[in-house]
């Protein structure tokens, strides 16, 4: 991901902030096909992912707090099975 700045990856957490989540610009191959995907593994664990439907694109980032337009129609199984199991794996859990 060397190729995408951090300015663009604060475009995408500023545009999913502000309930922007389908049609975002790809940082990497410029198409506005980006759509945000969340996950919930636990009570208080909370992902955004960036998916783009035209390249390879795919970014994800913990929350600190329940995202302001987290919905259950938006979380990725997939995803939400990977960051579950993730969860579970870990060593050194938050206290």
């Amino acid at each position: 991901m060397s190729d995408i700045t951090a300015d663009e990856i604060s475009k995408l957490l500023w545009a999913a902030e502000a309930g922007n989540l389908d049609t975002l610009e790809c940082p990497r191959c410029r198409a506005s096909t980006v759509s945000v995907s969340y996950t919930n593994a636990a009570a208080d664990k909370y992902r955004v992912y960036f998916i783009c439907s035209k390249c390879t694109f795919r970014m994800g980032s913990g929350q600190a707090s329940k995202p302001a337009h987290f919905s259950q129609d938006r979380i990725d199984a997939d995803l939400q099975a990977f960051d579950v199991e993730l969860l579970q794996k870990t060593k050194f859990p938050r206290p």
